[in-house]
Formats: C-alpha cells, structure tokens, sequence
C-alpha cells in the first residue's frame, strides 16, 4: 500500500495476531491491553490530536455472528471511543463497523448519540456505507462508518467518491 500522509501515534488491540499483522505492514508497534483499562493519560500523546480513528467488534453485529449487539461486553465497546474522544477531543474521528449495525436500525442510532455523547466536545456525525473494492482493495467488503467532525469546526463532510469501479466491483454502497 502507498504510505499514507497520517502520523500514526497510537494503536492498540487487544488480538495478538492482528498486532502483529499491524506491526509488520506498518512497521508500528501495537499496545494489546484491553482498551477499557488503558490509561490515555499515562500514553504520553499531546492534545488535542487531529483524528481519531477506530473500530469496535463487529461480531456482535455481524447477520453470521452472535448478534449479541449492545448486550453483550463487545458490543459495548464503542463507549471507549466515546471516551477517547472525550480525553482526546479530536478534530474528527472515523469508527466503522459492519453493516449488520444497522439492524434493527435502533442500535445505529444508539451507538451514533453514544459517540458524540452529552458531555464537551459535540461532534456532528455522518452515517455511510462504502465497498471497500470501490476505493482499490481487492475483496468486496461493505462497512458502515460514522464520521464526527466536531461542532466548532466549520466544514462540510462529503462521503469519499468511488476511485475504482470495474465489473468485478458491487458498486452499490
């Protein structure tokens, strides 16, 4: 993959394999603690930072996984982005998931109001699907992203337009 104009500071997961992987195609090292007991003040990362960027289990919303949705402790999960953001308090964040998210459509709408909270800073949130094999990755895989910008930034969000359409692609997003 073309090196992305992103100063990656912190990732973490808590799956080792996938750290590894990370660490490999990134050449970043991964911290693979559970994210509910990480301390963001003792990582050492200035604030405010420019973008967050996460994903939370989508087993738990997946129509062949568990189903589990906010029930369960991984579906749970993304109130750690909601925390980040509020120690954090980026510019805007990015968090994805599987489309069987918004299944019953409740459980998007909880998890949108969940990220942007009650509390500083307030984001303005933006509800997409994409293909991944619209944007050059080889493999037909539709996900759901939400994307916050936060409320005293001024700008317009705009879904990415599709960079690469062929007949091997769903072009439906």
């Amino acid at each position: 993959y073309k090196r992305l104009p992103f100063n990656i500071v912190w990732a973490n997961d808590i799956n080792q394999c996938a750290a590894r992987v990370y660490k490999h195609n990134l050449k970043l090292d991964v911290c693979t603690q559970d994210v509910r007991k990480v301390k963001f003040e003792s990582i050492g990362i200035g604030r405010p930072v420019d973008m967050l960027i996460a994903g939370f289990p989508c087993q738990e919303f997946s129509l062949t996984g568990p189903r589990g949705g906010l029930k369960s402790d991984r579906g749970q999960l993304y109130k750690q982005i909601r925390r980040a953001l509020r120690f954090y308090k980026p510019k805007l964040f990015l968090a994805e998931n599987v489309p069987g998210i918004e299944y019953p459509p409740k459980i998007l709408s909880i998890v949108r109001r969940g990220l942007h909270g009650r509390n500083e800073p307030k984001y303005k949130t933006f509800v997409f699907r994409v293909n991944a094999a619209n944007y050059g990755v080889p493999q037909i895989r539709q996900r759901v992203l939400i994307v916050g910008i936060r409320s005293d930034i001024s700008t317009q969000f705009e879904p990415p337009k599709v960079q690469l359409s062929d007949s091997c692609s769903d072009t439906g997003t």
